[in-house]
């Protein structure tokens, strides 16, 4: 990630995990897979480190 949008991480991972939280829930035919990646996406950003703005 550019260091410019290092602070913003956790925003990005969240971004991302709710984008493929979503489409899993309208693509997949199983509940077990969307519930999967929501659990994968809050462990991303638990364990992505806060930024300091410079």
């Amino acid at each position: 990630m550019p260091r410019q949008l290092r602070p913003y991480a956790k925003a990005a991972v969240a971004t991302l995990g709710s984008l493929a939280g979503l489409a899993a829930l309208v693509c997949a035919d199983s509940p077990e897979v969307a519930a999967a990646i929501q659990v994968l996406t809050a462990l991303g950003v638990y364990a992505q480190p806060n930024g300091a703005k410079m």
